[in-house]
């Protein structure tokens, strides 16, 4: 029997929006940022970290603060995720100088070594958004236009083989979000990381509206290298205002474990073990395919690979 609707637990869409009752609702992000963000200010100031120093752990604890309100698992320890963070960045500075960046080579796929041709990969493949950047220009994120080449973006086990895929995704392998960012000061010296989450119950769109499923988001950052060399060939290859033609975008990487996918799920329900995936690029898979409708055969798409490279740290 569903229960009333007053005395569901509230789901994480609402709960990050805002919009259920303070007294049942944990602290929101705001009031768990602000304690984190606090706790930073008042070590850097007992400390005498410097001001490069200051930032890197007020965006560590800031991130981990992040961490604890999607997270259920997540212990809580802002300041120690912050300082573990310093440290790294300390040991980093030790080794390449005061000014550290992430190198990144590009390879082509002639330059690939023979190991990579067949391994793996879990690739998130999506029809990045062209139009509508971010407010500071750094975030690649799906679409939401609907067109006859658009595809919901979506989670693929590969070997690289018959890529992409041609039949239509499924709902478990659909993706709910798809967004990537860059590295930017004062984190140059980072590398490449990739989330894949699942949520623990259903979205909830509105007081009465709740997903079927469980929702899975693909989130990144990316070294700057490897996300100002995506920029350029998406705007190399950026169709015209008119063009029938769209690109899909591929970002993946050496994979062999749980995947997430989406699961069915009741609206008073959650599962007890979501899938998350937490993976350090040190290289990840590039590919861009140009796709247009195919004028022959309803519903059905033409691909046209333009690229694939490998992104090694």
């Amino acid at each position: 029997m569903r229960r009333p609707l007053s005395s569901r637990k509230p789901s994480g869409l609402l709960r990050f929006l805002g919009k259920v009752d303070a007294g049942s609702a944990p602290p929101s992000y705001t009031e768990a940022r602000s304690k984190a963000v606090a706790e930073a200010a008042r070590y850097s100031a007992a400390h005498g970290l410097d001001p490069r120093g200051a930032t890197i752990l007020e965006y560590a604890v800031h991130s981990a603060a992040l961490s604890g309100f999607v997270d259920p698992t997540w212990n809580g320890e802002t300041l120690s995720a912050g300082l573990a963070e310093l440290a790294t960045y300390r040991a980093k500075v030790a080794v390449s100088g005061p000014d550290p960046i992430q190198t990144v080579t590009i390879l082509d796929k002639a330059e690939w070594r023979a190991g990579w041709f067949n391994e793996p990969r879990l690739a998130i493949l999506f029809e990045p958004d062209l139009g509508h950047s971010s407010p500071d220009g750094e975030t690649l994120s799906n679409t939401r236009r609907l067109s006859a080449t658009f595809a919901a973006p979506r989670l693929v086990f590969t070997d690289g083989a018959a890529y992409p895929p041609t039949n239509p995704s499924s709902v478990e392998d659909q993706l709910f979000n798809v967004a990537f960012r860059s590295r930017r000061e004062p984190f140059l010296w980072k590398g490449s990381e990739v989330d894949v989450t699942e949520s623990n119950g259903p979205l909830q769109y509105s007081m009465t509206t709740f997903s079927s499923h469980t929702a899975v988001s693909a989130t990144g950052l990316l070294a700057a290298a490897t996300y100002d060399f995506l920029c350029q060939v998406l705007e190399a290859h950026r169709p015209g205002p008119d063009s029938p033609e769209r690109l899909w975008l591929t970002i993946g990487f050496p994979f062999d474990g749980a995947i997430p996918r989406g699961r069915p799920v009741d609206p008073d329900d959650t599962v007890a073990d979501p899938v998350r995936l937490h993976h350090q690029a040190h290289r990840l898979w590039l590919r861009l395919d140009r796709v247009a409708a195919d004028p022959e055969v309803p519903d059905a798409r033409r691909t046209e690979l333009i690229g694939q490279w490998m992104a090694a740290e």
